[in-house]
């Protein structure tokens, strides 16, 4: 059960409407939330991910079940659970290699592997891959969500009470989670 209410006493603009409208929508549907960690290794050091981890709540700027305004276009592992993407576009990684990612934000039968998984310790992450299109995924070409690939860690129940997503911020210096993807020719080894 879900509900929208304008509590700042203020007319809501037509966007904030549009994205409480589907946030709240998707917990109908059976999603979570969509947040954002602030991770620090044993010494104290920010890290992508790893040591000591705090959740953000919300904090996924990539995802209309994340952060508010603007509406965004679902999540990979979102619109897996309402099998939005067809079961050959999500691929889970067993072994080292080169794979090749479609866009998430296309809606085609033959768009490829869309959601790319793969365990990291005990966790699942999942790479995804956007190209600027549409209304929601209005990105500028040179917008970081667009030049690289976003890493969450994936519930272990994708779909359950306890499953929300927590977008991993590949920019951890900085004060945003709007920079957070790995962008094109960066490394990260989820294991160092």
């Amino acid at each position: 059960r879900s509900w929208i209410r304008n509590t700042s006493g203020t007319a809501a603009s037509d966007t904030t409407k549009s994205g409480a409208a589907a946030h709240e929508l998707g917990h109908n549907l059976g999603m979570n939330h969509s947040n954002s960690t602030k991770c620090t290794d044993s010494t104290g050091l920010v890290v992508a991910f790893g040591g000591t981890c705090t959740t953000i709540g919300y904090g996924d700027p990539f995802d209309t079940m994340g952060s508010q305004p603007p509406t965004r276009l679902l999540s990979a592992l979102h619109r897996s659970i309402l099998t939005m993407l067809p079961a050959k576009s999500v691929a889970t990684a067993t072994a080292s290699g080169t794979y090749t990612l479609s866009s998430a934000n296309v809606a085609t039968a033959t768009a490829g592997v869309q959601s790319l998984r793969f365990a990291a310790g005990a966790a699942t992450l999942e790479l995804e891959y956007r190209n600027p299109s549409g209304v929601f995924d209005n990105f500028a070409t040179t917008d970081p969500a667009v030049n690289g690939v976003t890493i969450r860690s994936l519930p272990a129940t994708p779909g359950s009470a306890t499953g929300d997503s927590h977008l991993i911020d590949m920019m951890p210096a900085t004060s945003t989670t709007t920079d957070a993807p790995l962008l094109k020719g960066s490394l990260y080894d989820p294991a160092s």
